[in-house]
């Protein structure tokens, strides 16, 4: 490998281009009132790009300096490079660092128009049903009235799409695709306009002369025919997923068909930093947006190494247990209401969660709870609630308490936080079909249909969450608040059910493609 003499490169330049500003806490001015840490310099605003088997993401999430934020930057750069010669699989990394290339890594930002433009866009395939097979299904796509499940044997060869919810299913997934690939070929050779008949071949012989075909070749074997890979993992499984598309799977189907969905879109998410600067600076108006996540891209992988044919965005969802409870909830205790939203609420904001259920990833979150809790301290009039009610981790993933069900409908305002170094939650779908109205923490990527000031309330800092809580809480805004938590019940009904998001996904026409890769555009909230 030849990357010794580019890591001696990186290192010069960590030390001679724009980082000796002489300020004794190390930090680098970004915007107003706020600064970055020097050490983010080197382990997140930096252009990556890695040519080997590993994740876009490992320099960032594994490699980076996690150390003394005081340390002068020279020495935190000699540590991101001795960190990453440790991983041996890491061919190159070619690193960027100017001022113009840290304006472009800005989040890409949708509209509300184009993301009401890119839904009315969305399967634009007539009202074809289409055949799925499913590997060890996890998302149910029972509610589509266009994606049908594969039911009979004489079908499983056969589907229109073959969807795995488990991208780790490696040699399942190439049986199976090959397999498929045989029943098509065998149409071709069928009608006349192939050279060969692929049943004769054994799976071995057949898995060769898909091997021996060109991509333009294995492309051509019935285009509509569609691949989906998907991981639902919180910080994504590295960077193998991309390997074997590309070295595997590919060689077997073409790329084009292949589609991968993933909730690793992101990365450099460093809020645990946030919630430190804010004990030591005491600053209520310390901004989220240096300790944010910032968009991976993708585009290398799409258009250079063609390792698939579309790169996906993948959300959580929201469960049928808990919508079917809140049914159940008002049937009983407000027989007659049709609007969730507008039923009485007593409590004024909660966050369903304190710093006695979780002491891993969560000190953003336990922060933003402590800051609710107390806000009754500094201004009266406030009931404020932290407590954490029904089940917890894994049980509360797979069950309804009803107290929990309770407290959401009796909530005006859910205050949200997500966790240190990831995005999403299932926490948003709950909280946004009870129909209170939602506020968290920005994410890169919206779910679809959400937007900042429409269905969902995005904060910003200490001082940004509680001045929008007393403006939302006020009389004379009352309207506005039960009108935001109307719509957001709205969107995750209309968009986040499983079947809905499986739609969109499957359905999708590919006409939207934003500048780091991503086939469905990001849902920007602020």
């Amino acid at each position: 490998h030849t990357h010794n003499a580019q890591l001696a490169a990186t290192i010069q330049a960590c030390r001679s281009n724009h980082y000796a500003l002489p300020t004794p806490s190390h930090s680098i001015p970004r915007g107003e009132g706020h600064s970055i840490p020097r050490r983010r310099v080197c382990s997140r605003d930096a252009h990556v790009r890695v040519g080997s088997s590993r994740s876009l993401d490992l320099f960032h999430r594994r490699i980076a300096p996690k150390e003394d934020p005081t340390q002068p930057p020279a020495r935190q750069c000699e540590e991101m490079a001795n960190r990453r010669n440790r991983a041996s699989r890491i061919a190159a990394v070619a690193l960027t660092l100017t001022v113009s290339h840290l304006a472009s890594v800005r989040p890409y930002v949708a509209t509300y128009d184009e993301i009401n433009i890119r839904h009315s866009t969305a399967g634009t395939n007539g009202n074809k049903t289409y055949k799925v097979y499913e590997f060890k299904p996890h998302l149910p796509i029972l509610g589509s009235s266009r994606l049908v499940p594969i039911a009979s044997e004489d079908e499983r060869h056969d589907p229109d799409v073959i969807w795995s919810t488990n991208a780790k299913l490696t040699e399942e997934i190439e049986a199976k695709v090959a397999e498929s690939m045989r029943v098509r070929l065998k149409r071709r050779w069928d009608s006349g306009s192939a050279s060969f008949d692929p049943s004769e071949y054994s799976d071995e012989q057949m898995k060769s002369t898909l091997h021996n075909m060109t991509q333009e070749e294995l492309n051509s074997v019935d285009p509509n025919w569609n691949i989906f890979i998907q991981e639902n993992t919180d910080g994504g499984m590295g960077g193998w997923p991309y390997w074997w598309m590309e070295h595997q799977l590919k060689p077997l189907c073409g790329y084009k068909r292949i589609h991968y969905a993933t909730r690793s879109t992101q990365n450099d998410r460093f809020m645990d930093s946030w919630a430190s600067a804010l004990v030591q600076t005491g600053n209520s108006s310390l901004v989220f947006d240096p300790y944010l996540s910032r968009p991976l891209n993708f585009t290398e992988y799409i258009d250079e190494k063609m390792a698939f044919g579309s790169m996906h965005r993948l959300f959580l969802h929201v469960r049928d247990d808990i919508t079917d409870a809140i049914d159940g909830y008002v049937t009983e205790n407000h027989p007659g209401a049709s609007d969730v939203a507008s039923l009485p609420r007593a409590t004024d904001v909660r966050t369903f969660w304190n710093s006695s259920v979780c002491n891993m990833h969560c000190d953003f979150r336990n922060r933003v709870s402590e800051i609710v809790r107390s806000m009754p301290e500094r201004h009266s009039g406030i009931d404020a609630n932290t407590d954490v009610v029904g089940f917890i981790h894994n049980k509360g993933r797979n069950a309804v308490h009803p107290d929990f069900i309770r407290g959401m409908l009796t909530t005006k305002i859910i205050v949200l936080a997500q966790r240190d170094r990831w995005e999403d939650h299932m926490r948003l779908y709950e909280a946004l079909v009870s129909g209170a109205m939602v506020m968290s923490d920005p994410m890169t990527h919206w779910p679809h249909g959400l937007a900042d000031g429409e269905n969902i309330v995005v904060y910003h800092s200490w001082a940004d969450l509680e001045l929008k809580v007393l403006h939302y809480l006020s009389p004379a805004n009352e309207e506005e608040r039960v009108e935001i938590g109307r719509r957001g019940r709205e969107a995750a009904l209309r968009h986040q059910r499983p079947w809905q998001q499986a739609e969109l996904l499957f359905l999708n026409d590919m006409s939207h493609r934003n500048p780091y890769g991503l086939f469905n555009k990001p849902r920007q909230g602020g």
